[in-house]
Order: structure tokens, then C-alpha cells, then sequence
């Protein structure tokens, strides 16, 4: 069971309203994210189909449920770990390749629409070392962090480095 009641603005649980770890309209939830829009919308971010799609499924107005509104992304390409962000309007997703508890190179897709058509364009780490790039860092990412600024926009890439031998001792 997860917690569904969640008001994502204030931070603030309901214990006592839970769902299942499946939908009605959409298929298992697993390794999944929250985002708020600028529009209050909210929505749930998850992979699903055995790893072999994301979906985004949007929330009822109090954030207690889902309303049957969801699409299926990325089909076919084997991802894990969604985080989402919005940037002068567009969408940006980050997602990790499946490796269990093992890092893989990140992956970015983008949107003008979250339920619109999204576009992978590679790994979006740059790095000399090959093999940050292909380990993003030896973490996956698990939320990406806006940061206020007068000057420009900032983000940081919020991410597990898990250590697959003593999960106890993995760290961000």
C-alpha cells in the first residue's frame, strides 16, 4: 500500500486513505515520483508494464485519488526511476535504465504537453569521464530540486547512489 491523501504543496500525509499498488485504468505502480504543475494539477509519474513503460496518471483536485486521466510513454524502452521537471514550458523527464540496484546512464525526454508526445535525446550528463556519463555518477535519480534564484533558473539533480551489497548503507 502507498499513501494517497497527500497535500504535495504543504507536505502533509493522510495515513488513513490509501490505494493499491495497482489502478483500474493504468497497471502496476512502481518506482514513482509526485509533480505539482503550475496549473495545481498534480500528477503521479511511475514505471509500470514490467519496466517497459512510464506512465503519468493525474490526481483528483485534493490529491486524494486518481481521475482515470493517464498516458503511457517511452513504451518499449526499458526505464526506471521518472523525475519531472517544467521549464519555460516545456517538460523535461530524467529516467534511469533498469539495473536493479546498479547505476546506468540517465536518459531525457521532453514534452511541450505531459500528455503529449515525448522525445528521448540521450543521456543528460555531461562529463569527460565516459563512465559518469554511463553510471550517472554511479547514482539514479530519485527528484529534481528548483532553486530559487533572482538571476536564472536553477535545478539540482537529486539522486541515490545505491550500494547493492548493503542497501542499509546507500546514500543520496
Amino acid at each position: 500500500y502507498a499513501v494517497a491523501a497527500n497535500n504535495l504543496k504543504n507536505n502533509i500525509m493522510d495515513a488513513d486513505s490509501k490505494f493499491e499498488s495497482r489502478i483500474a485504468t493504468g497497471n502496476l505502480l512502481r518506482d514513482m515520483t509526485a509533480f505539482v504543475d503550475d496549473d495545481d494539477k498534480a500528477y503521479i509519474i511511475y514505471s509500470s508494464d514490467g519496466n517497459k513503460s512510464i506512465q503519468i496518471a493525474e490526481l483528483n483536485d485534493d490529491y486524494t485519488n486518481f481521475n482515470g486521466r493517464y498516458i503511457r510513454i517511452l513504451i518499449g524502452e526499458m526505464n526506471e526511476a521518472p523525475t519531472l521537471v517544467k521549464h519555460d514550458n516545456r517538460y523535461f523527464l530524467i529516467t534511469s535504465g533498469v539495473n536493479g540496484f546498479g547505476p546506468s546512464s540517465a536518459r531525457l525526454s521532453f514534452s511541450d504537453n505531459i500528455f503529449g508526445n515525448w522525445k528521448s535525446s540521450g543521456s543528460p550528463v555531461k562529463d569527460s569521464s565516459k563512465n559518469n556519463i554511463t553510471t550517472t555518477f554511479f547514482s539514479q535519480g530519485t527528484y529534481i530540486l528548483k532553486v530559487n534564484s533572482q538571476e536564472v533558473d536553477k535545478y539540482i539533480f537529486m539522486a541515490d547512489r545505491w550500494d547493492p551489497d548493503n542497501l542499509n548503507n546507500s546514500t543520496y
